[in-house]
């Protein structure tokens, strides 16, 4: 077998065995209860790996900002909860940062990542 064919059938097995796990981790994910205290951890795991998910590239920004955004719209219509104006404005401003991807400053997304944890009630 060439080096080319065999690169692509390790890719290809790689490809397989990420898709078989994320399978694996949605079907986990659909079942899990989102409860507000639920929701609130994994709005803070993901803010808190700001230093991470901003090196990962203006895309694992931008996936992280409407995760959070997602995420916090349920957390804060939950029964006796409302929007904070702080927390929202903070989630606001990590939107126009993912919006040029050659505008895209990695230190910048990381801070205001890490401002919106902060703003967590």
């Amino acid at each position: 077998m060439a080096k080319g064919a065999s690169d692509r059938a390790k890719i290809a097995a790689t490809a397989i065995q990420a898709a078989r796990t994320a399978d694996q981790s949605a079907t986990k994910l659909a079942s899990t209860p989102f409860d507000k205290a639920a929701t609130q951890a994994l709005m803070q795991a993901i803010s808190g790996d700001a230093d991470n998910v901003s090196a990962g590239g203006v895309r694992a920004a931008e996936q992280a900002a409407m995760a959070l955004d997602r995420l916090y719209g349920t957390y804060s219509k939950a029964p006796g909860e409302k929007p904070d104006k702080a927390t929202q404005a903070s989630l606001d401003k990590l939107f126009p940062m993912v919006e040029d991807p050659k505008q895209y400053n990695a230190k910048q997304f990381a801070t205001e990542l890490k401002a919106f944890r902060s703003s967590l009630k």
